[in-house]
């Protein structure tokens, strides 16, 4: 029966992933009939949007940032790795127009800076280092030379690389250079196409319903139904399978792996999304049928549903028919006043005759001043309780989004640290160097020079346990 548990979460995640994938007016059954992708994923997002509020205002720093811009992580603590390691840092910088990204890494360890910058875009790779190489030279990888002339290369002769390694790696920077390739040419039309493909593939059915709310009333729904079978199970693993970036052998494998899965189980699953079509925002999720263990003769029953309202998100779900039914119940909650805002998460969840509050959490985000409370109880095996609680701070201005956290507490254990995540838009990205070494045409000259100052580097030192 486990097999069957874990097959049923993968199931669900074929039929949720599927209208996650991209993009507030009234909703008809035409417009999921005309473009369920476009459609699911608006109301999607007009439910999260309803219920996730921003009240700091930062996702507009990042989205921007993320586009071009740079992403900062900064930890520091004394008590890093006995005090030997105290800060660690990282810079990524963006330009998603361009497909260029550099990344700059710092660590202070035993009191000295070590940094390291990598450059990355569509030719290659670039790293400078003097605390890695042990000077102020560039070496690049560049995709091109690599796979032109790497068999013919000192770099392939040291490596001792035979005609399979030398295919096996030029292989993997070909797939590499073509994903760059593709997505600088990439067509948000094809990629809407094809999740409207498989959703196709799900048997989708759509229709109108009067539903009762709360307060007793009828409101009207649009209702997309899809169906998880055996069939449309396998036809879009076949689909997935067909368009993936395999040879003939592998998918022929691939292809027997899901028969063989299917061979001992038959599904009979339905899952249905309810929009509401004044508001265009997902109101309930159900899943519901039944899962044949053909092995063993069970027949699981499964009933799932999840409901959004603007101050609740609930999800109950149970597996019955089997020698021990289990049922877990999810709730999020929104609390919105003057002063601040919380999320509280509790998690439950039985198993036969066993019933166990799992975890609990909240997050608390004060509109005065920025500050953030994170805590959390988890149920351990032992039947005991551990207990969280991070404290922190956001701050945004017009140009820059940060995250502060700087304090921890486990149970009676309380960790002071600086741990900052931030980003920041515009900004010039880091210029590559035009004098970078590229390692495929190097000779073994170039190479014993490089081992040299490489053993002499801060990191070569530490290797070969020569630092003082």
């Amino acid at each position: 029966m486990k097999k069957i548990l874990s097959l049923l979460l993968v199931l669900c995640m074929i039929a949720t992933s599927c209208v996650l994938f991209s993009s507030c007016a009234k909703v008809s059954t035409k417009d999921v009939e005309k473009d369920p992708q476009a459609t699911l994923s608006e109301a999607i997002q007009n439910t999260s949007a309803s219920f996730f509020t921003d009240e700091a205002n930062a996702n507009k720093v990042i989205d921007e940032a993320l586009k071009s811009g740079s992403i900062s992580v900064l930890f520091e603590s004394p008590d890093l790795l006995g005090g030997m390691i105290t800060k660690i840092s990282e810079t990524i910088y963006l330009d998603g127009t361009n497909q260029k990204f550099v990344s700059d890494t710092n660590v202070t360890m035993n009191g000295e800076d070590m940094n390291a910058r990598i450059f990355l875009d569509k030719n290659g790779v670039i790293l400078n280092s003097s605390a890695v190489l042990g000077s102020d030279k560039s070496y690049a990888l560049n995709f091109a030379t690599l796979i032109d002339q790497l068999d013919e290369s000192v770099l392939a002769q040291m490596a001792g690389l035979n005609e399979e390694a030398l295919k096996s790696v030029t292989d993997a920077v070909t797939m590499i250079k073509d994903s760059f390739d593709q997505a600088a040419e990439e067509n948000t039309e094809e990629s809407k196409k094809l999740i409207n493909d498989y959703l196709a593939l799900l048997s989708q059915t759509v229709a109108q319903e009067k539903l009762e709310n709360a307060e007793g009333k009828n409101e009207k729904f649009v209702v997309v139904t899809y169906v998880l079978n055996n069939d449309t199970v396998k036809a879009i693993a076949e689909k997935a399978i067909a368009t993936a970036d395999l040879d003939e052998a592998a998918k022929t494998e691939a292809k027997t792996g899901i028969d063989e899965a299917l061979a001992n189980v038959t599904i009979n699953l339905s899952v249905k999304l309810y929009i509401h079509q004044k508001e265009n925002q997902v109101s309930k999720v159900t899943v519901s049928g039944t899962v044949l263990d053909k092995e063993t003769n069970e027949t699981a029953t499964v009933s799932a549903e999840i409901t959004f309202s603007a101050t609740e998100i609930k999800l109950t779900a149970s597996v019955t028919g089997v020698e021990e039914p289990i049922s877990a119940t999810a709730k999020l909650t929104k609390e919105d006043s003057k002063e601040s805002v919380t999320y509280k998460i509790s998690v439950d969840g039985s198993q036969g005759s066993v019933s166990v509050n799992l975890f609990n959490a909240a997050y608390t985000y004060t509109k005065a001043d920025g500050a953030i409370v994170l805590s959390a109880d988890v149920y351990s095996e032992e039947g005991e309780r551990s207990k969280f609680e991070l404290t922190g701070k956001v701050t945004v201005t017009e140009t820059e989004a940060s995250l502060e956290f700087n304090s921890l507490k486990m149970d009676d254990v309380t960790v002071t640290f600086k741990l900052v995540i931030s980003a920041k838009k515009g900004g010039e990205v880091p210029a590559a160097p035009t004098d970078a070494k590229d390692i495929v045409t190097m000779t073994q000259a170039d190479w014993m020079t490089f081992m040299t100052e490489f053993q002499n580097s801060k990191v070569g030192k530490l290797i070969f346990g020569q630092m003082n």
